[in-house]
């Protein structure tokens, strides 16, 4: 096994710069609670309210589930003075994360999927690709802009 010359990053180096592995993990676990929160929400809006409103009270349920979760256990960012800060970052990567997926999710879910499978199947896995890009797309966004793990030293890490 060589080792990589003085100053240049390895391979795994590299993509640790991207995503962190372990930090990725936690996001993903962060979000699957936060879609259990969502969808607890939706199911008690929808006794009293419309459809639309009770995706609205999922939505807010999820992020606000979301936000001190990914603060504390994803990002390690335990500093709440930081939050002033951190939460219209959050709210600011959250849109731009749910409008790609709308877009990717239509994209592939009315259309390109369209021309392989039935259109349940299609908008179903376009709605899932949609979802994954969410995920990604929201995690960089966090890592990189709204608690800058990327650019803390490894042992504030």
């Amino acid at each position: 096994m060589t080792r990589p010359r003085l100053g240049i990053p390895s391979l795994k180096q590299r993509a640790d710069v991207i995503v962190n592995p372990g930090e990725f993990a936690r996001f993903i676990l962060i979000g699957v609670v936060a879609t259990l929160g969502n969808m607890a929400a939706v199911s008690f809006a929808l006794k009293s309210t419309s459809y639309g409103a009770a995706l609205l009270v999922g939505i807010i349920a999820g992020a606000s589930i979301s936000f001190p979760l990914s603060k504390l256990f994803a990002f390690r960012s335990h500093d709440w003075r930081d939050a002033r800060l951190e939460l219209p970052r959050f709210i600011l990567v959250y849109c731009v994360g749910v409008s790609f997926a709308w877009i990717v999710a239509m994209v592939t879910g009315n259309g390109l999927l369209l021309a392989i499978m039935p259109k349940a199947q299609a908008q179903m896995l376009g709605a899932l690709i949609g979802a994954s890009t969410c995920a990604v797309t929201n995690y960089l966004g966090h890592r990189f802009y709204t608690y800058s793990t990327a650019r803390r030293l490894p042992a504030e890490k």
